[in-house]
């Protein structure tokens, strides 16, 4: 859900053109070609988008060598953007449903060996008001064509017009996000084991198999988290050292940008203040985490339970 939205976003911008970014969109109209560009882009995917374009001059210009991971900062910074990007759109219902329907379509063209036939694919989209809300929804094309120009940018990969249930779910997801970094700061041992309720601790060791790659990635997580809290503060006593007490009172620390990327989308806050974008890295490290764990048998179960209430609530 990560990797194969970034690589398209990649493929794209090595066929874009670098001084004016932007993607043909496929369509069966017959006024021709759409392109999805700055002018046309809609708002809610303004953000995302410039983002992206931001990257397209950088991946053109990499040589051969380059295209292989972390060989020099700035591969690192843009795989980390397109990262981003593609973590955003991995939250839109629209490719949440053509994810599943994928899903299901590998498995129905390669039925279990074991005769017991088609497997059903585990994952599912959350919950909508209705069953035919994705039906309402445009294809991006149409979307694109009556989409006008604008100066304003949406703070978010949603906007108002999106229906109310589709908020709720990325709201879900942000909290979980935040999460893993309120567990990572406050719960997390040395060792990798987590303090959970009333003193009770879940032990690495004692963790089921399938579980511990997600253990480890929290433990990993908790140490670059706890690096950042240090470095910002190691930065405000230098300031304060320095009696630049206004420039601290001004200025937004690396964990906060951090918990406005997870709030708000990665958009929101444009490039980080790192060259090889460090805190996005550790946002992506973040949602990565947070998109695998509510995939969760028991998380599903909670959620379908949630969304249910939510949409009864209408």
């Amino acid at each position: 859900m990560i990797a194969g939205p970034a690589l398209c976003l990649f493929f794209a911008a090595l066929k874009s053109n670098a001084a004016s970014p932007s993607v043909p969109l496929p369509t069966k109209s017959s006024k021709g070609p759409v392109l999805l560009s700055a002018k046309t882009c809609p708002p809610s995917f303004s953000n995302f988008f410039a983002l992206w374009a931001s990257c397209v001059p950088g991946i053109q210009a990499l040589t051969t060598s380059q295209h292989v991971p972390d060989v020099h900062p700035s591969t690192t910074r843009l795989a980390a953007d397109l990262r981003a990007v593609a973590i955003e759109i991995s939250q839109r219902r629209s490719f949440q449903n053509r994810y599943g329907a994928d899903l299901q379509a590998v498995l129905d063209a390669n039925p279990a060996s074991s005769g017991k036939g088609t497997g059903r694919a585990k994952f599912v989209p959350p919950p909508s008001y209705y069953e035919d809300d994705e039906d309402k929804v445009p294809p991006i094309s149409e979307s694109v064509r009556r989409s006008t120009p604008s100066g304003s940018r949406s703070p978010s990969i949603l906007n108002e017009d999106d229906p109310t249930i589709d908020f709720i779910p990325r709201a879900y997801f942000a909290a979980v996000s935040l999460a893993v970094v309120e567990v990572s700061t406050t719960a997390v041992t040395p060792a990798g084991d987590v303090e959970g309720v009333l003193g009770q601790y879940i032990l690495y060791d004692e963790c089921p198999d399938p579980l511990k790659p997600l253990m480890r990635e929290l433990a990993g997580i908790a140490a670059r988290v706890k690096e950042v809290e240090v470095e910002d503060d190691k930065r405000a006593m230098d300031l304060i050292a320095q009696g630049r007490d206004e420039e601290l009172a001004a200025s937004v620390t690396r964990m906060e940008r951090l918990q406005a990327m997870l709030r708000r989308g990665v958009g929101v806050e444009g490039r980080s203040m790192s060259p090889n974008g460090t805190t996005i890295q550790l946002a992506n490290k973040i949602n990565g985490l947070a998109l695998r764990l509510v995939q969760l048998p028991a998380f599903m179960e909670r959620q379908n339970d949630v969304f249910g209430i939510v949409s009864g609530a209408r």
